[in-house]
């Protein structure tokens, strides 16, 4: 007989408990909250959301990491956090510049390509060239026959 009113009181108190989170409000949905002048923008043949800052939206670059996306915009005199949706056209056009030309101005250690096989100078891929290269290196791998080479032929690598 004890057993009935345990339950019952389990029932009440789960009841209780209802009762106080039902005032519990609903969230609204993430919405941006700067509006950017443009929200997505083509930089160096990859697509990037404006509304993320100029550092962090330069490693969706292929190439550019965290480190090189920092020099980059330091060498461009830009806030790192700014939204790269709200620069202006010639500050995009000053990005793309130093992205292509920035083996120049940083140390050899810092590139992403050091004595590169065919030219023997270092050069910072980014984009499209860096998968187009890494192609290139494996089949040359494969055609001499080297350790390596066999490995991605057998599909070991």
């Amino acid at each position: 007989m004890g057993e009935p009113e345990k339950t019952e009181k389990k029932k009440k108190d789960k009841e209780d408990g209802k009762k106080k989170s039902e005032p519990a409000e609903e969230k609204a949905p993430k919405v941006h909250k700067e509006k950017v002048e443009v929200e997505r923008l083509r930089v160096v043949g990859t697509d990037l959301d404006g509304y993320r800052p100029v550092v962090l939206a330069l490693t969706d670059i292929k190439g550019i990491g965290l480190r090189m996306a920092r020099v980059i915009t330091d060498l461009a005199k830009l806030p790192r956090f700014e939204k790269i949706g709200n620069l202006s056209e010639d500050k995009i056009a000053e990005l793309e510049n130093l992205i292509k030309t920035v083996n120049e101005v940083t140390p050899p250690w810092m590139v992403n390509r050091q004595r590169d096989y065919e030219t023997g100078t270092d050069v910072h891929l980014t984009g499209l060239d860096v998968s187009i290269r890494r192609k290139d290196d494996i089949n040359r791998l494969k055609m001499i026959r080297c350790y390596r080479g066999i490995r991605h032929e057998s599909g070991h690598r």
